[in-house]
């Protein structure tokens, strides 16, 4: 990770995917770094609050933007099948239970580099 640019600016909130030939949708969170629109989708909050907490630690109210990107975005699926993608924004709650689950993994972090300090002053 050495020379990699960070990113300025990563939208998170949830994704829907329509995929046209099944008529189907899926919804699921994300985070979309919009310079690159490099996307990684994610089954709950707390694994998003982990990458973001590695890619920003304290700086991350400054990184994270809850605005969705207008507009329709034509991706493919690991499997190569085609589906369309709109963006919604984080509900309040879960935009507060990321950010206080982002405050946490970051205390828990800087508490373990710590606390090893500690135990080896007894």
């Amino acid at each position: 990770m050495g020379n990699e640019k960070t990113p300025q600016r990563v939208f998170v909130g949830i994704e829907e995917s329509t995929y046209p030939i099944t008529n189907s949708t899926l919804y699921s969170y994300c985070t979309l770094i919009q310079e690159t629109n490099t996307e990684k989708k994610y089954g709950g909050l707390r694994g998003i609050a982990k990458d973001i907490a590695d890619m920003f630690g304290d700086t991350f109210n400054q990184q994270v933007t809850l605005e969705a990107p207008r507009g329709i975005r034509t991706c493919s699926d690991p499997d190569g099948r085609v589906y369309h993608a709109t963006y919604h924004p984080l509900s309040v709650l879960e935009a507060n239970t990321l950010r206080t689950e982002i405050k946490t993994i970051i205390s828990e972090r800087k508490f373990d580099r710590t606390s090893h300090l500690t135990g080896a002053q007894k």
